[in-house]
């Protein structure tokens, strides 16, 4: 018996009474030496999908007609993807083999992200440490990713320039994106009043909603 080597989720392409529509199957064990997906109808009847072997389609609501199935090699099917008649057929099953595996020169900045960005002394070691790795061209690598984590955050304590003098003279805005909240909405706006020290917090759905909530809250300040 084949081995399972994964579970996640496959997509597929069915026929509807509205045109080919694409659908998620929860759950899917992924099985590289079986090369015929099968649906389980039971998650379909979970649900409440049903098959109509009589008319080979799946209903739903009372016979409101789901997805249109075929027939090939005696079987029913959901997608059928014939083979080219030109193109081989092609098997992926597990083999060992006992033979070595090439040798690999690779370029030091491929190593180097490669290992998760690793320092050009470990680099440098590569071909010593590790048999078949061979490194091309220089171990220093000048890696934007690596400077910017590295580099030293500088916290700005000069004091403003002028204070506010009044209300809402200067309001501070703060945008940024939470957990998704009961509601669905993930995204907050923060306004705080320099002058009052006063804060105001408002949640929307959708990002591009932050145009109409600064305008919200420019309408309740003229008031």
């Amino acid at each position: 018996m084949d081995p399972v080597e994964g579970v996640g989720t496959a997509a597929i392409t069915i026929r509807t009474p509205s045109g080919p529509r694409k659908i998620f199957l929860a759950d899917a064990a992924y099985v590289p030496g079986f090369h015929t997906n099968l649906a389980c109808l039971r998650k379909f009847n979970d649900k409440d999908i049903w098959w109509d072997n009589k008319t080979n389609l799946l209903y739903k609501n009372d016979h409101e007609t789901f997805a249109y199935c075929e027939r090939h090699c005696n079987q029913s099917t959901l997608e059928y993807n014939e083979l080219q008649s030109k193109t081989p057929s092609k098997a992926s099953f597990a083999i060992q083999s006992r033979d070595p595996l090439p040798d690999q020169e690779v370029a030091g900045r491929l190593w180097h992200k490669r290992l998760g960005h690793a320092g050009p002394d470990a680099i440098e070691h590569l071909p010593q440490e590790v048999g078949g790795a061979k490194l091309r061209g220089p171990a220093t690598i000048d890696c934007e990713t690596c400077a910017v984590s590295k580099a030293h955050e500088i916290v700005s304590r000069r004091p403003p320039t002028s204070k506010a003098t009044r209300p809402f003279y200067r309001v501070h805005i703060d945008l940024f994106q939470e957990i998704v909240a009961y509601n669905g909405y993930i995204w907050t706006i923060h306004f705080y009043d320099e002058f009052l020290h006063l804060n105001e917090v408002e949640t929307f759905a959708h990002k591009s909603l932050t145009t109409q909530a600064i305008i919200r809250y420019s309408n309740r300040v003229e008031r």
